[in-house]
């Protein structure tokens, strides 16, 4: 389960409700007590009368003693009761019949609210953080926790298998956004395609209701995002379909926390070597990420080429693994140098490291260890450690992710504040992917807008007879999905090129200021500019590569034919245009994220990364 103690849950209504009854009543008994007390009462008479509350029991010469009028305390009393009475009903209405009423608010009235569907603790950690933020969430499953613990601002709906009925009772023709997380790809499945009906009743006026759905199986998930998401039919449906795997976001993370290589050299550097231990969805979609994000760039003579990536890949299935794998990836190994072992994590050749033995040399070795199994995770990461400081074998970095660092207590800590190689880094916890920020795409849907309307400045120009960008003339709100990943991919790869010039990125507080762009930073950007747009055409290119697109003389994107892939060189000025606008909207990105960038102690400048 994911760490949802963050947020401690807050009273539900019923106990509020309650306690406001009682609180209520207690007022108005003292104020009545003390009117008649006022009245020369004795105390044991005036309780007795104060509790009847509705009853004023006095006589006309204890009034006239008193001054001719009855008390304030006791009039605020006997009005307060009467409207404490009126309320009384629809309140204990509320209390024993609250989940019912709950459901029947958020059917009628409910607009502008997330639906999130799904069992285990990482959905409740996404629901939780929705809450902090003050959005309100239906949550359709198995609650991990009490339901009446839940936050205000959070309906819990058990989940059932007539899932239509169920998105209408959560008001889904008004909501923003549904996300489906269910382990089951299945089951998230068939609730898109409930989403789907559901949404045909979904306002003319309102904007198309966001579905993200996860999938386990990239496969499957690629399969469908062909099928459905860039079908035509998709732009007229009031669903926005996002197939997305929360593997992806964790790889993203990675990526952004890694060290990442040189962008741009002027001779040949030695290759990343990343050994992947473990091949399922989890271990493929690092490698697909670390392959686009570390691409690297270097002359030789008057020509560019590509640096490949080493990947070796660790699995007892690995052979079968990366088979598939490559029939969804068609042009992996053009991006990288791939190696399988087919053997498990404790095999001994593996674990005494008699892999590395002869192997080519490269710039770092790391070992990044994607098994859910976290116990074989930190024996495997320890193992290997041991290892390593007994062969003296060159090993950097070992990465391992852990759902919850924070259970480990001081363990941790203490073994990645150790300086001897090779280091551990612990990336992506829960708290870190299943947020809203990192599922519902707020911070890089930020920076991907801003990339688009770069775009739009300079597309005009590039207008070709064979080469109809679906996005030409579009607002972001008009795009479709696959253009939108589109600009979210080029946005993503700011991180990667700000990092491999030595710059730290770091997001700055909503409530802080965000200064101005380091000087250093934009004199590189426009000295480098030729370079790092040459480098964005190559990152584009490997995306469109690496999703089963080939170069083609006229564009069709249902068979993913670009007339564009071909070297940078051998671009029209007008297209080139597209890449360096990217460039120089980097300092524009930087601001609408709220993001301030940093050099890093020690390292080079981006001039010298260019002269080596």
């Amino acid at each position: 389960m994911s760490g949802h103690s963050a947020l401690p849950p807050t009273s539900h209504m019923p106990r509020g409700l309650l306690a406001s009854l009682v609180g209520s009543w207690l007022v108005f008994f003292l104020l009545g007590f003390w009117g008649h007390l006022e009245l020369h009462n004795g105390y044991i008479e005036s309780l007795y009368k104060s509790m009847q509350l509705f009853h004023l029991h006095y006589h006309p010469e204890v009034v006239d003693a008193h001054g001719g009028g009855v008390p304030v305390s006791l009039q605020v009393a006997r009005f307060g009761a009467g409207l404490w009475a009126l309320a009384l009903y629809p309140a204990l209405l509320a209390i024993f019949f609250e989940p019912t009423l709950s459901h029947w608010a958020v059917k009628r009235f409910w607009k502008g609210h997330v639906v999130v569907w799904g069992h285990c603790g990482r959905t409740l950690n996404l629901v939780l953080d929705l809450a902090r933020e003050g959005q309100r969430v239906v949550y359709i499953g198995q609650c991990p926790m009490p339901p009446a613990q839940l936050p205000r601002g959070v309906v819990f709906m058990e989940g059932s298998d007539d899932r239509a009925a169920l998105l209408g009772q959560a008001g889904l023709a008004r909501a923003t956004h549904l996300v489906a997380l269910n382990e089951s790809d299945a089951a998230n499945l068939e609730i898109m395609v409930a989403a789907e009906q559901v949404c045909a009743a979904r306002a003319a006026d309102v904007p198309p209701l966001e579905g993200l759905a996860h999938f386990a199986d990239t496969h499957l998930q690629g399969g469908l995002y062909r099928t459905v998401v860039t079908a035509p039919a998709a732009q007229a449906s009031r669903l926005r379909q996002h197939l997305f795997s929360y593997y992806d976001i964790v790889a993203g993370a990675l990526a952004r926390g890694y060290p990442l290589p040189d962008a741009v050299a002027s001779k040949a550097p030695l290759p990343e070597h990343f050994v992947i231990v473990g091949f399922g969805a989890f271990g493929q979609c690092v490698a697909r990420k670390l392959v686009k994000m570390g691409l690297q760039l270097y002359r030789e003579g008057d020509a560019w080429k590509v640096r490949k990536t080493r990947i070796t890949v660790v699995d007892p299935q690995g052979d079968k693994a990366t088979h598939a794998f490559l029939l969804s990836n068609p042009q992996f190994t053009a991006y990288c140098d791939l190696q399988v072992l087919p053997m498990a994590c404790d095999d001994p050749k593996f674990v005494g490291l008699e892999f590395l033995a002869g192997s080519p040399q490269a710039r770092r070795t790391s070992v990044l260890i994607c098994l859910w199994d976290e116990a074989l995770t930190v024996r495997t990461a320890l193992l290997l450690r041991d290892s390593c400081r007994r062969s003296h074998q060159a090993m950097d970095l070992i990465g391992l992710r852990v759902a919850q660092p924070e259970r480990l207590g001081s363990l941790f800590e203490r073994l990645q504040d150790d300086q001897e190689r090779p280091r551990l880094m612990l990336f992506a916890p829960d708290s870190e992917v299943f947020t809203a920020d990192a599922l519902l795409h707020r911070s890089l849907d930020v920076l991907a807008r801003q990339v688009h309307e770069a775009y739009l400045r300079v597309e005009a120009a590039d207008r070709r007879a064979n080469n109809q960008p679906p996005a030409a003339g579009k607002t972001w709100e008009e795009l479709s999905e696959d253009d939108r990943e589109s600009n979210r991919e080029a946005a993503d790869h700011v991180w990667a090129r700000l990092a491999a010039l030595g710059y730290a990125l770091q997001p700055v507080h909503e409530a802080g200021a965000v200064a101005a762009p380091d000087l250093a930073l934009l004199d590189d950007l426009k000295r480098l500019e030729e370079d790092m747009a040459r480098l964005e055409h190559e990152r584009w290119m490997a995306w469109r590569l690496l999703t089963g697109w080939q170069w083609g003389a006229k564009r069709d994107n249902a068979a993913k034919l670009h007339p564009d892939i071909v070297d940078y060189d051998h671009l029209a000025e007008s297209t080139k245009e597209k890449d360096r606008i990217i460039i120089r909207a980097i300092p524009d990105c930087l601001k609408a994220g709220r993001i301030v960038v940093r050099r890093q102690l020690g390292e080079p400048s981006a001039g010298s990364h260019a002269e080596r």
